[in-house]
């Protein structure tokens, strides 16, 4: 998503409404406004809460400890198993051996 914000929010928009998605392809300023809006910056400034973070990938390294970060890995991978969601990222710079 951080490499192609424009691309991860139309591929969004067409998994839930492909008619949608064709009008913000076509529409710059809509998709503008949605970028804005979605940033990590903005979701900070507009909402008040605690868990929008940094939005840095790999972060969770400096609050993981190597155990913690295999246990999390072992859980999400056993029940994870038989469904074709890690299909979905071709970066794998989430696991705890990738950096």
């Amino acid at each position: 998503m951080h490499d192609d914000v424009k691309g991860s929010v139309l591929k969004i928009t067409r998994f839930v409404d492909g008619a949608i998605a064709d009008e913000l392809a076509r529409n710059e300023d809509q998709m503008r406004a949605v970028l804005e809006k979605s940033s990590v910056d903005s979701m900070k400034k507009d909402y008040d809460v605690q868990f929008v973070r940094k939005g840095t990938v790999g972060d969770w390294r400096n609050y993981f400890t190597t155990e913690q970060s295999r246990r999390l890995e072992e859980r999400f991978f056993s029940e994870m198993a038989g469904i074709d969601l890690l299909k979905l990222w071709d970066s794998k710079v989430w696991l705890l051996d990738e950096k």
